[in-house]
């Protein structure tokens, strides 16, 4: 239209294409990986993959070895192959010996328990034991990696009248999974009451010693503390009591039990246990013994003097001296040539009684079957002063084996506790049913 404006074109479209192009940001450059960061994660791949790899074929290896294992253990066993290279026992016996178990006898059979201690407090005439419900005990027993939750806390604390032999279960207010027992009476302090510490698996990560408060004749039992050790109980089995509140316990692996190490730690028999004392009146705990094969059973003599440790597999126990700090300084060891458990001393003689068994191969197959029909060979040493020349040689105790059999009476055995005035030896297996008694004097 003549005379009329021209129509400017919409903003933008008409501009020019240099400045709308510097209008624009600049394009990001890539950022380029540095040397460093590309080796460092190509590593962390590598690393990943190889750790996926190994856990994956240990994994592997472990259950064809374990399945191997339970296959042919009853040959490794009869053939008493697996105790030549497991560990340097000299077995002086064979299978086949005559067994003087003759003596003993089943008691208590109403009460269906596996009793792992047994303790005799001979001035009030009572014995205390550790024991679990027998099924509940082949399910939930951490030592063993037996970790079906369901059965958690199926034990208890039963209480033995040594004339009359009339038990008691006591009533104890917490939970336990017992394991190692022991129990202190000052006549002095506190006449007819007992202080008892008991070894608690209350969960599979975790243990603990219970201090227990137990007036004689009552059936009620009364907590006094938990004690968890501060991180030093890792894989607890016996404890033995110095005082009302203080007290020592062995650390049978470095490993926590249940897993692949604690496993390989027992089967290449590492010299990785160690004994801890807890001092009750100071609240805190201290390693006082350190590179021992499987620490198993502990005890110190009447006077306080001494402590014993019981290598589960090596058959030596361990003498150490009892400094008033709790210290222990090592004296000497004594060889039993024999597995061995528990520990229990006899106050009124200071004599130390071992149970144990005479063949790991067999213990190993009734643990992995968690069948107690199966027999195995049960042995009872005991330890007493030495009188004879080679003393002044440094050589303070002596062994003798007063008692064995071949499985078919006492099998499996692990406590074994004597009451002289009432001519009674108790017996006890961790995984058996029922305890046995043992008439005589030894």
């Amino acid at each position: 239209m003549p005379g009329a404006a021209p129509i400017s074109p919409p903003r933008g479209l008409g501009d020019d294409p240099a400045a709308a192009a510097a209008e624009q940001p600049p394009p990001r450059k890539p950022k380029r990986r540095s040397g460093n960061a590309t080796a460092a994660a190509t590593a962390k791949s590598a690393f990943v993959y190889m750790a996926s790899v190994f856990i994956i074929t240990s994994s592997l290896v472990i259950a064809a070895a374990l399945a191997i294992f339970q296959v042919t253990m009853p040959l490794l066993s009869a053939g008493r192959v697996f105790n030549r290279f497991h560990a340097p026992l000299r077995y002086a016996a064979a299978p086949e010996f005559a067994t003087d178990d003759a003596a003993c006898r089943r008691a208590f059979e109403a009460e269906r328990v596996a009793c792992e201690k047994i303790v005799t407090v001979e001035a009030l005439g009572v014995a205390y034991m550790a024991c679990d419900d027998y099924d509940g005990r082949r399910e939930w027993y951490v030592p063993s990696g037996w970790l079906n939750e369901s059965h958690k806390g199926s034990g208890g604390v039963w209480v033995v009248d040594l004339a009359t032999e009339a038990i008691t279960k006591l009533s104890v207010p917490i939970p336990l999974s017992t394991h190692g027992l022991s129990v202190h009476y000052d006549a002095a302090a506190d006449a007819g009451t007992v202080h008892l510490f008991v070894v608690n698996h209350h969960s599979r990560n975790a243990s603990s010693v219970e201090v227990l408060r137990h007036a004689v004749g009552s059936a009620a039992v009364t907590h006094v503390k938990t004690v968890d050790g501060g991180g030093l109980f890792r894989s607890i089995n016996d404890v033995t009591a110095v005082s009302a509140t203080s007290f020592y316990v062995t650390n049978d692996r470095h490993h926590k039990p249940g897993t692949v190490m604690a496993l390989l730690e027992f089967v290449a028999v590492r010299p990785w246990g160690y004994v801890v004392f807890w001092d009750g009146e100071k609240d805190e705990a201290k390693v006082v013994a350190k590179n021992l094969v499987f620490p198993n059973g502990i005890g110190a003599s009447s006077d306080g003097a001494f402590v014993f440790v019981a290598e589960h597999q090596t058959g030596y126990l361990h003498v150490f001296e009892r400094r008033r700090n709790g210290n222990l300084a090592f004296k000497e060891k004594l060889y039993l040539g024999h597995i061995m458990d528990n520990i229990e001393v006899d106050p009124a003689t200071g004599d130390i009684f071992v149970a144990g068994a005479l063949y790991i191969a067999q213990l190993f197959q009734m643990g992995f079957t968690k069948k107690s029909d199966i027999p195995v060979a049960a042995v009872v040493s005991r330890v007493t002063a030495n009188t004879g020349e080679d003393r002044f040689y440094g050589r303070t105790f002596k062994a003798e084996v007063v008692l064995q059999g071949n499985g078919t009476v006492l099998s499996g055995i692990s406590t074994a506790s004597m009451s002289r005035k009432h001519g009674k030896l108790l017996v006890g297996a961790f995984a058996g049913n029922g305890i046995h008694i043992c008439e005589g004097q030894w």
